[in-house]
């Protein structure tokens, strides 16, 4: 769990857990036992849910925290912002452009855990949630299919789609859309 960020995550809860003394760090991914030696280093009280859907867990969080070292993605950030609950990730995950100051904060991986905590901080005091945030697969698709486009005319002009020869390009409905699933993350659930 070290590309996931788990150490950066635990200081700065330690960090937070100064100022807000009922905080509670919701960790949902790895099983205990994955993780029992990095956990048995910390004070910070610590829930370990183990493989879930993270979606049953969002009504009951203040805050998701994700400080990955390498994230492609993020999906889990994508949903968290989408029910509304602020987030604070590592400008190491590719969903770090999409979120804007109305839904949470991009902290530089190298941050210390004073800034981390000061970025969970400043999103735990919002007077309001986030508003939410919503994109579509088939943004998704449009956006994508521009550069598909061009690049499958330049070596075949054909496209291949569910086993079907083409000379069309494809459009946003010919691609496969699909929901996507939760990832383990991790996330904080500080009580307040």
């Amino acid at each position: 769990w070290k590309r996931k960020g788990l150490d950066i995550a635990l200081g700065t809860a330690a960090v937070l857990l100064r100022r807000r003394p009922r905080l509670k760090l919701l960790i949902i991914g790895p099983q205990f036992g994955e993780i029992q030696s990095v956990l048995s280093r910390t004070a910070v009280p610590v829930q370990c849910i183990g493989w879930a859907d993270s979606a049953t867990y969002y009504p009951q969080m203040d805050l998701m925290l994700h400080p990955a070292r390498i994230e492609p993605y993020g999906m889990v950030i994508a949903e968290a912002m989408a029910a509304r609950v602020p987030v604070v990730i590592s400008d190491r995950c590719g969903i770090a452009p999409a979120v804007t100051a109305d839904l949470g904060r991009v902290v530089a991986l190298e941050a210390g855990a004073e800034q981390w905590a000061e970025a969970c901080a400043a999103q735990l005091g919002r007077p309001d949630p986030p508003a939410g945030y919503a994109r579509s697969w088939a943004d998704v698709a449009a956006e994508h299919l521009p550069a598909h486009r061009s690049a499958k005319a330049g070596v075949d002009g054909v496209f291949h789609l569910d086993g079907q020869v083409t000379d069309a390009s494809p459009s946003v409905e010919d691609v496969g859309l699909g929901k996507g699933l939760g990832g383990a993350g991790i996330q904080t659930c500080p009580t307040r």
